[in-house]
């Protein structure tokens, strides 16, 4: 597929400079060995939608989400800031783990899971976050109105 759309658009090999992907190892395969010398990054809103899941499906919605909120911001950071959040963030889990048992999974499968592809999960320095321009629309025009029920007014 890729060598197609390489033909189609010549300059491409010489002009991309980096992809914004979802998580799927196949795909990241078969770019990285299209695209060698380009960075991919995956998708900020799809590595954020894993962790949400994750920490539901370990039944910690009635948990503190300050762990999910920061395991969802890490991805703001340089990669290689990803070892340090995570230790900040064991530092806290250890406070609830008592109250909440299933924090520490949640600590393990960020560890396992996201640590190893860091340089990939970090969206820092990327012009876009997220792969879709509708939520990265979405997620500019609720920065700019606020409250995901605007008043009419401001919106105006």
């Amino acid at each position: 597929m890729w060598e197609k759309i390489v033909s189609l658009a010549p300059g491409l090999n010489k002009n991309l400079k980096f992809i914004m992907a979802d998580y799927e190892n196949a795909a990241i395969s078969a770019m990285s060995e299209q695209f060698p010398m380009v960075t991919i990054h995956g998708c900020w809103f799809h590595y954020s939608q894993a962790l949400v899941r994750k920490w539901r499906r370990l039944g910690l919605a009635d948990a503190p989400s300050e762990l999910l909120s920061m395991a969802k911001t890490m991805a703001l950071a340089p990669s290689d800031l990803f070892e340090e959040s995570l230790n900040v963030m064991q530092r806290i889990s250890s406070t609830l783990t008592n109250e909440y048992p299933a924090i520490a999974d949640f600590m393990q499968y960020v560890k396992n899971t996201w640590l190893p592809i860091a340089s990939k999960v970090s969206v820092y320095g990327c012009p876009n976050r997220t792969n879709n321009l509708v939520e990265s629309f979405y997620g500019s025009i609720s920065k700019q109105l606020g409250p995901t029920s605007p008043n009419l007014w401001r919106f105006l």
